[in-house]
């Protein structure tokens, strides 16, 4: 299988996020628990890798989201895995939202099945249904 390039370097997005975050690297490195306090410099160099173990705290550091932080890791460290996960990230899901997500995708063929408040509680109520009611 060939492996897919991320849609963004993931350099150069963790380097426009630490730029636009409003703290320095060094509060960012310092706050996710790295030693060497020019460890995101590096990172946005390409002189260090994003470890997998720490891409996490960097994000919440800089306000992001997590996961998203790992996909940029693995990017950068780990290729083929990223790869396999950007073509089967439902392959992470439990069985019943694996379940629920093939129903979703058999009513919204082309992904443009807008969830409506009024779709939610109708989703909701029908899931309820037979449960106790529990949310």
């Amino acid at each position: 299988m060939p492996i897919k390039k991320p849609y963004v370097d993931p350099l150069t997005y963790m380097a426009l996020i630490v730029h636009t975050c409003r703290k320095s690297p060094e509060e960012i490195a310092k706050e996710a628990g790295f030693d060497d306090p020019d460890i995101i410099l590096k990172i946005c160099r390409g002189d260090a890798k994003l470890p997998l173990d720490k891409a996490a705290a960097i994000a919440r550091a800089c306000g992001k989201e997590p996961a998203f932080f790992l996909g940029l890791a693995l990017a950068t460290t780990q290729p083929d895995v990223w790869s396999i996960l950007q073509a089967t990230p439902e392959a992470l899901l439990p069985y019943n939202e694996r379940e629920f997500l093939k129903l979703y995708r058999r009513a919204a063929p082309r992904g443009k099945l807008e969830i409506t408040p009024r779709r939610a509680a109708a989703v909701l109520e029908a899931l309820n249904d037979g449960v106790g009611g529990a949310n």
